[in-house]
C-alpha cells in the first residue's frame, strides 16, 4: 500500500497467500482484517465480505505452488497513524498468523 496517503487519497492493501509446500495441499480456513476508522473502505477483492470497518475472506484450498491475491482498497478520510491488523487461520496451525500494517494519513 501507499504510505502516507492524503486524506481523499487512496491506497490499496495487497494480501498474496502462497503455498510454498512441495508436496501438501493446504486450507486458509479463515482471513479476517480490520480496517481503523481513519480509513473508509472503497472496495474489496472478488469474495470479500465488508461488515463495518472489518473484510472477511472466504476459505481457500491451495495446492502446492499456488497462490491467492486478494486486495482492499482504502480512502483515507481523517489525519494519523494507524495499524491495520489482519488474522489468517490455517488447517494446519492452532492459532491464527498474526500481521499489520501501519498507515500514515494526513
Amino acid at each position: 500500500s501507499i504510505d502516507p496517503i492524503m486524506v481523499g487519497q487512496e491506497s490499496t492493501y495487497t494480501i498474496n497467500v502462497l503455498n510454498q509446500s512441495s508436496y501438501e495441499t493446504f486450507t486458509v480456513t479463515g482471513q479476517k482484517v480490520n480496517i481503523p476508522s481513519n480509513l473508509k473502505i472503497v472496495s474489496v477483492s472478488t469474495g470479500g465480505v465488508i461488515s463495518g470497518q472489518t473484510v472477511t475472506f472466504p476459505q481457500v484450498s491451495l495446492a502446492p505452488g499456488r497462490e491467492v491475491v486478494r486486495s482492499i482498497t482504502v480512502q483515507g478520510v481523517s489525519a494519523g497513524t494507524v495499524t491495520t491488523t489482519m488474522e489468517t487461520s490455517t488447517n494446519f496451525r492452532d492459532t491464527p498468523l498474526e500481521d499489520q500494517e501501519s498507515t500514515t494519513i494526513y
